[in-house]
């Protein structure tokens, strides 16, 4: 179906993007719709508990969703990974009187009936879903160990929290350093998108937030202050739930692993990911490269007596990190974008050249200022970039 340009297919574009979030919801929307029916008109007298039944009907959302294949195997075990996890948080939480569940149930363990980890399930099936659904494509990603490291770090903060400091304003600001320059491209309809990642966890937080205060509206579970009656959950909720979607999409990335901007597709390249438009590539330890105009220069590495890394305070915009590669004197021999096709290989090979500063390109990586990091040099040689 081709959309015209303008508003009538801008506006069309924004339908189908709603209705395809509102399908990646499928699971905690319906999970939703449990809680708030039951609540409503489950007979007081009724046989079976409350939540028993809900948990009933949670197990049987789960296997219909595996059943019409709505999630695939790999993510459905996933899934189960952050259900688990979800219910040892539930365990600690409720010994130590973050919140509690009020009423009665037999399928349950300890003080947590069984289909609280659903609702953990419910945010991980959103992720999961919604990356497949909107074809994610990242630019700008970190190292994938550093996403690991951060979730693992605020899984124990949420633990050690109770008896140490709490370091969640050190893990946003990590959080900060790690993504802020991080795009996520999602395609609508027939054409990628771009929005800040750190923005669209955000986004995801505050509708959970909303979910939230539903739930406890619908008793599944309450806060101390709710003991009186119901009440909105306080805002600052909001920082807790971000912490706890980038514990969930990193789970989801162990299946759904994050992909740059495909370059082979023509259409959409120069739009999607501009960088990709420049090819690098490195052959017999000579470094050619096509610049985005299509202009090919090339350079045998033994002639690069210097590597710098120049950032600039364009991004997440621009292109706000440069690979720069100069030559006796102080020459510019050859540069591109972080992001260009074959980028990879090339770094690969620089990384092993003897005396590569991986401290500096950290630094470099970290960085939201105009400033040049050397990360190598040849002995006895320098690497200063010229002056224009």
């Amino acid at each position: 179906m081709a959309v015209t340009p303008g508003p009538r297919g801008w506006f069309l574009e924004f339908l189908v993007f709603g209705f395809k979030q509102g399908w990646a919801c499928l699971f905690g929307g319906l999970m939703l719709a449990l809680l708030l029916g039951t609540h409503l008109f489950w007979p007081n007298d009724a046989p079976l508990h409350r939540y028993d039944a809900i948990t009933i009907g949670a197990v049987l959302i789960q296997l219909g969703m595996l059943a019409f294949r709505l999630e695939t195997p790999k993510e459905a075990l996933v899934i189960l990974i952050f259900h688990i996890v979800g219910t040892v948080m539930e365990l600690f939480k409720t010994a130590a009187g973050s919140w509690q569940y009020p009423e009665a149930s037999l399928l349950h363990i300890g003080a947590v009936p069984l289909f609280s980890g659903f609702m953990y399930a419910a945010v991980g099936s959103y992720i999961a879903r919604v990356w497949r659904i909107f074809d994610f494509r990242y630019t700008g990603y970190p190292p994938v160990w550093t996403s690991y490291a951060l979730a693992a770090a605020i899984y124990v903060n949420f633990f050690a929290r109770h008896w140490t400091y709490d370091v969640r304003w050190s893990l946003f600001a990590a959080t900060a350093l790690l993504f802020w320059r991080c795009q996520v491209w999602f395609r609508p309809l027939h054409v990628h998108r771009r929005m800040p990642l750190l923005v669209g966890w955000g986004l995801v937080a505050l509708f959970i937030w909303f979910a939230e205060n539903i739930g406890t509206f619908a008793r599944a579970w309450t806060y101390p202050s709710q003991d009186d009656g119901w009440h909105m959950v306080g805002l600052e909720k909001l920082g807790s739930w971000y912490l706890l979607m980038i514990i969930s999409f990193v789970l989801v990335s162990l299946v759904q692993r994050p992909k740059a901007p495909d370059p082979t597709d023509k259409k959409s390249t120069p739009t999607l990911h501009p960088e990709a438009r420049w090819i690098v590539a490195i052959d017999d330890d000579v470094l050619t490269m096509t610049d985005g105009q299509g202009e090919r220069s090339a350079c045998p590495l033994s002639d690069v007596t210097g590597i710098a890394v120049e950032t600039n305070d364009s991004g997440p915009w621009g292109s706000d990190v440069w690979w720069m590669f100069f030559g006796p004197n102080g020459r510019l021999n050859l540069t591109f974008p972080q992001g260009a096709t074959g980028e990879d290989a090339v770094l690969d090979r620089i990384m092993k050249l003897p005396g590569f500063d991986h401290a500096e390109m950290i630094a470099a990586m970290a960085s939201t200022d105009n400033s040049t990091f050397i990360v190598w040099q040849q002995e006895g040689r320098s690497a200063e970039r010229p002056v224009d």
